[in-house]
């Protein structure tokens, strides 16, 4: 019986030994994003920035490779005042709350292996997208209003680069950039909507290894 318990103790020994050396997983809190429509612009403005949105989870494949699961949910205010060209003429006030859900899944590849590594990664995922509020049209001192509730999905892809640092062989730092778009789904259109985008910083993140 000592002789058993002795062989288990070194066989958990050995395996703790082995996750500390080369931790398998990655889970990390997303601190800091922002994002950057590039097409279609309604308003010049369009960097938004986000905090605390979600998180994101990596299994490492091997040394080299891992794979990666990122969740971001955001809830955007806006308060928009711009003039309407397209419908009456007259100015148009638009306010409302704009919820998204954003999943992807992808394959992210480290290089180095010193204690700061860069890192290249391609995701592709679906976002949601909802859109409720009001529209106000001031046209010739008359007022018109119009209740939004407009919900869309959208597949999406995007490439990108980023730096992570580990200051310990369970912790880490890491940003990343990434450029991609949006494409409609389920509209049944034959010309979906499409959004090109660019994150300056996709995530800014504080994660752990085990």
């Amino acid at each position: 019986m000592k002789t058993l318990a002795f062989i288990l103790t070194l066989f958990l020994f050995s395996i703790c030994v082995a996750q500390n050396t080369f931790p398998k997983n990655e889970l990390g809190l997303n601190l800091y994003n922002n994002e950057y429509q590039l097409l279609p612009l309604r308003n010049p403005e369009k960097l938004k920035h986000f905090a605390l949105t979600g998180f994101q989870y990596k299994r490492n494949l091997n040394q080299k490779y891992l794979l990666r699961f990122l969740v971001n949910i955001k809830n955007e205010s806006y308060n928009e005042v711009y003039t309407d060209w397209w419908g009456f003429g007259g100015t148009l006030y638009s306010s409302g709350i704009i919820k998204t859900q954003d999943y992807k899944i992808g394959i992210e590849r480290v290089f180095g292996k010193k204690k700061i590594k860069p890192f290249g990664f391609i995701d592709i995922g679906y976002k949601y997208f909802n859109d409720k509020g009001i529209n106000t049209l001031i046209s010739n001192q008359s007022l018109n209003y119009h209740n939004i509730d407009l919900t869309r999905h959208f597949l999406n892809y995007c490439i990108g680069f980023g730096l992570k640092y580990y200051p310990t062989n369970h912790v880490y730092l890491s940003t990343e950039t990434c450029i991609g778009y949006h494409r409609e789904i389920f509209d049944g259109s034959i010309n979906p909507i499409f959004e090109e985008f660019f994150n300056p910083i996709n995530t800014l993140v504080f994660g752990i290894r085990f």
